[in-house]
């Protein structure tokens, strides 16, 4: 393994190594052994472009209802502006 740059444990409970060399190293989250590649490093730069932060999280489908509030703030506003526009015309 080239200079190691980030590492973080996934949902699996396994450790994710990212190097200097464009991979990701998957290890034994219990015992730290070596178990594969995650992402292979193939020909210069692999299919990666220097990974160097991880970040395992939950996937959702479904906007979060903050997310549905500032949509619904920018329409209220945009509806706005064009009503004020409309009677500065009349």
């Amino acid at each position: 393994m080239d200079t190691p740059i980030d590492l973080a444990f996934g949902p699996d409970g396994n450790l994710y190594v990212t190097d200097s060399g464009a991979r990701v190293a998957l290890f034994n989250g219990t015992t730290g052994a070596y178990i594969t590649d995650f992402v292979a490093n193939v020909g210069s730069g692999g299919p990666l472009n220097s990974p160097t932060f991880l970040a395992f999280g939950e996937t959702s489908g479904v906007p979060e209802p903050a997310t549905l509030g500032m949509m619904g703030l920018g329409l209220a506003g945009l509806a706005l502006r064009r009503l004020l526009r409309r009677r500065a015309r009349a």
